[in-house]
């Protein structure tokens, strides 16, 4: 069995024209659960319209990326075993592709989860992630393998990766009765990247088949970004402490240097850099419940 989850939070289109591009080929052998986070009363609206009843969720508050598809996994507990894609709307993907991500995981060595490569939606040739890799040493800095460079010059492979990106992640239901939910106090940003190192500290592995792709569309950044992913990744390093006072030096010398810069220019910060300050502030002081 085959669930492939897809979380919407005021984003109807993409949502929509993902769905319908897998439903069209599937079987009785896939499920789909959309949830919707709470999108606003219009966004909500026109979701409503667009994917059938039996295949959708409305979630009554919005607490997250970790919670909506948690949402969804609950559901998906109480059904027969099977594999779980998390699929985020900005995605184009195919049920072919998915369907053999399937096999994929199936033929590997204990894995927890697997991602496909994905690459740019106005740019197919020019890869997004081949996965994702962590820099402990250097401040616990999270990046994406082989980013920005060409399909054509990169071998396509299965490899293990630090993490699989949330935007296509797919695990099985036994891995998670084992492993357990993604930590919804996260909010957003850094929780697939907790879940995999949780589930690769229970001695699963991770990985990435790159002879399979998706598309993602990329988004602008905004200050609630630049605020969740200073404090998480803050947040993320407390868990391995031994991590933790140099991602600690590192923020704090990133963010001391950039207002440096400011003082000489005689400059005010800009509002990515408050929530910068703000998020450092936060993940300093306080604690994931």
């Amino acid at each position: 069995m085959l669930y492939i989850v897809i979380l919407n939070y005021n984003s109807e289109s993409d949502t929509s024209r993902l769905y319908q591009t897998l439903k069209k080929e599937a079987t009785d052998r896939v499920s789909f659960y959309v949830v919707d986070n709470l999108s606003n009363e219009q966004h909500r609206e026109n979701l409503i319209k667009l994917i059938p009843e039996q295949d959708l969720y409305l979630n009554n508050e919005n607490k997250g990326y970790a919670a909506g598809n948690n949402f969804a996994i609950r559901k998906i507990l109480k059904q027969a075993p099977g594999h779980v894609v998390l699929l985020n709307p900005d995605i184009d993907v195919t049920l072919e592709t998915l369907l053999s991500l399937q096999q994929r995981f199936e033929e590997l060595e204990n894995p927890a989860a697997v991602g496909t490569r994905i690459c740019h939606r106005e740019d197919p040739q020019t890869i997004y992630s081949d996965g994702g890799l962590i820099d402990f040493e250097n401040g616990f800095h999270t990046y994406h393998l082989n980013s920005k460079k060409s399909t054509l010059e990169v071998q396509e492979k299965v490899h293990e990766v630090d993490y699989v990106n949330g935007s296509v992640l797919m695990t099985h239901t036994d891995i998670l009765q084992k492993v357990g939910l993604m930590r919804e106090d996260f909010f957003m940003y850094f929780e697939e990247t907790e879940w995999c190192l949780r589930a690769r500290d229970q001695g699963y592995g991770l990985y990435t088949d790159s002879t399979l792709t998706a598309l993602h569309t990329s988004s602008s950044k905004n200050d609630r970004y630049h605020f969740f992913m200073t404090r998480n990744r803050l947040w993320l390093a407390k868990s391995y402490s031994q991590f933790y006072p140099g991602t600690k030096s590192v923020i704090f010398n990133k963010i001391k240097n950039k207002l440096r810069k400011n003082l000489r220019k005689r400059s005010m910060p800009s509002s990515k850099e408050v929530a910068q300050i703000k998020g450092y502030i936060s993940g300093r002081f306080t604690n994931p419940s």
